[in-house]
């Protein structure tokens, strides 16, 4: 080479690293990687002075921020910073609590599709083997409407059997009432007993042929939950597929794009579940008086209004307490009936480490205790021994070196006990005002009209049969009969009223109730249990998550009227469905 030219490429050389150096970020510049955006979701007291705020952190591009500490967070209270040590402040993230992903993929099997139907059931496959712990997927298929294929599982093998299964539908695309029927699956609900968050993924080739949903009716459905809208060829209705993404709109050229598409949805809800935090302290402000508090991350270089979490909370009835370990807030003893079960929560006053808990029982053959999976601050007891025997329970703080314990009494049931003459099965009733109920769900084998559900006959021991109303009118022992809807209202009047009705009959605990089960506490004995749905279309669903008890009361010729009970709410609720879906059946006395 030239000397003219060596010297050329040279200066070419120390041109380019100037420039590389002079487009270099500045380092007065915001960094994007320090900068926070915090979104609540819940703020709230707890005695005896707990504040409890459930948040999001992402980053300015929208993604999630895992792995945040205690140490990354500073509370002001009035103004004034709360110490960490002093409050015992502690910050959980989606594994310490009970946190639960719900994720709907809702996909297009109509006739338009044709030969394209397994790049789309592969993409699925794909995502279904990406998913995650604490994640449950429910595949739907639509054509002229949804229809379930699986509910929400989190297990690989069954969700890619019942994706392998679709088949081409229909020609005709009910998209908005599909939508419905999807975003219905789920509550996004936070509470300090558990969290529930929910997406749907939705892919089409095409638009709402069918009109039978409107697209602001599927809107006002979707309402603030998060749905990914991914839109294939020409066909595609854009304008309306950008509406519905809330969390997202994918327009895709090719089917052969759609795998890697579903695998960057998949890790951005993977994304957004790792940027929920859940901090709680105890404040020291005493006094029934209302105090203002503000949540932000250390060196957030974000400058707006999201950078931070503002609020108020009141404090009145808050209290001081010493260190140490308390069950359900400070409870020495608990009673139990025989067969029963009931619900412990530990909590650590000014705990310098996270808490981690041991559970032990005196005596596993009187009093057994499982501590919760998820999150060992929680355990369930069952009564397994004679009235008057008693056993003591132990929880151990290990990380705090702390521990308390609990009697647990057997005590006399309040129940009666009738038996079925027609098939010897006997049954608890109790009595709650001037009605006698069954205190379990019916569990009679008619000729037709019932079911076990999802026809396994291991359920039924716990939730009983699900029946459609012509069968639940006949079904009930002699002597006893399906409850008008008036009944039930006596019922519930009794109770306090449908606001905390439901939290009084339903059995208390997670044994067969899905956590929370808010507000339960089976005051009333009725011991409400969740036998779930069986659908027109013969698909079941909502087994330990909602109670749907049949009335004898009709709405029309084709639909008559039912009480429910759900997980996560206290109240309980009515409506009507069709005549040939199975609902349980509690029998009343005659």
């Amino acid at each position: 080479m030239k000397k003219a030219q060596i010297a050329s490429t040279i200066i070419l050389l120390l041109i380019v690293t100037i420039t590389q150096n002079s487009c270099k970020k500045d380092d007065s510049s915001p960094d994007t990687s320090s900068s926070y955006i915090l979104k609540e979701h819940l703020l709230e007291t707890e005695l005896p002075c707990f504040v409890n705020i459930m948040f999001e952190v992402t980053n300015a591009d929208g993604k999630g921020v895992p792995n945040l500490v205690t140490s990354n967070f500073e509370v002001h209270e009035d103004g004034q910073t709360v110490s960490p040590t002093e409050s015992a402040m502690t910050v959980k993230n989606k594994d310490g609590v009970a946190y639960n992903v719900k994720t709907v993929l809702l996909l297009d099997n109509s006739a338009s599709v044709g030969t394209n139907l397994n790049d789309i059931k592969n993409a699925a496959i794909n995502l279904v083997n990406n998913i995650v712990s604490q994640q449950e997927i429910a595949i739907y298929v639509f054509s002229e409407e949804a229809i379930l294929l699986q509910d929400f599982t989190s297990d690989i093998q069954t969700l890619t059997a019942a994706i392998n299964s679709i088949s081409l539908g229909y020609a005709t695309t009910n998209l908005y009432g599909s939508i419905e029927t999807g975003v219905s699956r789920w509550e996004d609900f936070y509470s300090t007993q558990a969290i529930e968050q929910g997406f749907l993924i939705v892919i089409t080739d095409g638009s709402d042929t069918q009109g039978s949903s409107t697209l602001q009716e599927a809107l006002e459905a979707i309402s603030d939950k998060k749905v990914y809208s991914v839109g294939l060829g020409s066909e595609q209705d854009v304008t309306a597929m950008k509406q519905i993404g809330t969390a997202g709109y994918y327009s895709l050229e090719n089917y052969s794009e759609l795998s890697d598409k579903f695998t960057e949805i998949q890790d951005e809800i993977i994304s957004y579940a790792n940027s929920f935090y859940y901090l709680y302290y105890m404040s020291p402000k005493r006094g029934n008086n209302t105090h203002s508090i503000r949540l932000s991350v250390k060196g957030n270089s974000n400058g707006s209004s999201n950078a931070s979490i503002q609020g108020e909370f009141s404090s009145n009835g808050f209290y001081s307490v010493l260190q140490g370990v308390v069950i359900n807030d400070g409870i020495e003893s608990i009673n139990l009936y025989k067969s029963s079960s009931s619900s412990l929560s530990a909590k650590t006053y000014l705990a310098v480490n996270n808490p981690n808990y041991s559970w032990q029982s005196s005596n596993p053959e009187i009093v057994s205790i499982s501590p919760n999976s998820s999150d060992n601050s929680k355990a369930t007891i069952i009564a397994h021994g004679d009235i008057n025997q008693s056993a003591t329970i132990t929880v151990i703080d290990l990380s705090n070196s702390l521990n308390t314990t609990i009697e647990v009494n057997i005590v006399d049931s309040p129940f009666g006990s009738f038996t079925d003459e027609r098939d010897s099965k006997e049954y608890l009733t109790i009595e709650i005002g001037n009605q006698v109920w069954m205190a379990e769900n019916l569990d009679y084998e008619s000729e037709s009209g019932s079911w076990a559900y999802e026809n396994n006959l291991t359920n039924t021991s716990t939730y009983g049969r699900l029946y459609k109303l012509e069968t639940a009118s006949t079904s009930c022992p002699t002597g006893w009969h399906l409850p008008t809807n008036d009944e039930w209202s006596q019922l519930i009047s009794y109770l306090g009223g449908p606001g905390v009705a439901g939290g009084k009959m339903k059995e208390s605990g997670t044994v067969n109730w899905k956590i929370p089960n808010s507000g339960a506490t089976n005051e009333s004995n009725f011991t409400a249990l969740p036998g779930g749905i069986r659908n027109a279309d013969e698909s079941f669903i909502s087994l330990g998550e909602n109670a749907f008890f049949w009335t004898a009361t009709s709405n029309d010729i084709s639909s008559s009227y039912y009480r429910i009970l759900e997980y996560s709410r206290g109240s309980t609720a009515y409506g009507y469905k069709s005549n040939e879906t199975g609902l349980s059946v509690r029998c009343i006395k005659d």
